[in-house]
């Protein structure tokens, strides 16, 4: 078949005429940015369990792909990787979890809603724009939350952040309008590029010491926010060179 692999990394599959089921061969560990993408005629791709990390648009726009096999194995899966595919598109499940654990997409319609134990990821995008969304409650089995992931929940009102993740990745809460207020757990050590941008509502945040590193857009378009923080913090620091207000705790 098709493969170009190189240090067991899967970088591109090419089509080969009549070919619409694939099964990658074992000796991959890990699936490249874009292996797949644009394959149009696959039907169905079987990942073995010896792969760890699938890449960035690695099965993006394979416009046929209705089955793939994931293994527990995977732990890692890029930006946008099964976006653009029948697989993902009609996928039956309100919450599609895969791999070890990783949150891919939510498609549900709940208004409060606690995300199960067994997730251990939440990726890119997993639930942007759920706009009936008001109400999330995070485990403390993730330990990470990709870029976007709650962007442009415009009713969400109230988010519980576990202290097993370490940091807000950028735009993670960008536009949710209704946002109130928010803590932020002793674990997090970093606030990412536009991570609570145009929260047009968000009043307070609470911000511990732990945390060294804030974008500098972090809260643009946050304009009724104050920020709680321990004197001398680096929170307290950002907040005077911003001119935001803040209440030292």
């Amino acid at each position: 078949m098709g493969f170009k692999i190189e240090n067991n990394m899967l970088i591109k599959y090419t089509e080969e005429k009549g070919v619409t089921d694939v099964v990658i061969p074992a000796s991959v560990t890990s699936i490249g940015n874009w292996a797949f993408s644009h394959c149009t005629s696959l039907t169905s791709v079987t990942i073995p369990d010896s792969v760890i990390s699938i890449g960035n648009w690695a099965f993006s726009n394979c416009t046929s792909l209705a089955s793939i096999t994931i293994p527990d194995s995977v732990i890692s899966i890029g930006n946008w990787a099964f976006s653009g595919t029948p697989w993902l598109d009609n996928h039956p499940d309100d919450l599609v979890i895969v791999g070890n654990g990783i949150l891919i997409r939510y498609k549900g319609k709940q208004s409060d809603f606690v995300i199960p134990d067994s997730v251990k990821s939440i990726v890119e995008e997993a639930f942007y724009g759920c706009e009936n969304l008001t109400s999330i409650t995070i485990p403390d089995s993730v330990i990470s939350i990709g870029n976007w992931a709650f962007s442009h929940c415009t009713s969400l009102t109230s988010v519980t952040i576990p202290d097993s993740v370490t940091s807000i990745c950028d735009e993670a809460f960008c536009d949710c309008i209704s946002l109130i207020s928010i803590s932020i757990p002793d674990s997090v050590t970093k606030i990412g590029c536009e991570a609570f941008s145009c929260c047009e509502s968000l009043q307070s945040i609470t911000i511990p010491d732990s945390v060294t590193e804030i974008a500098n857009d972090a809260f643009d378009g946050c304009k009724n926010l104050a920020i709680s923080a321990p004197a001398g913090s680096y929170a307290i620091e950002y907040a005077k060179r911003k001119k935001i207000k803040f209440i030292e705790t």
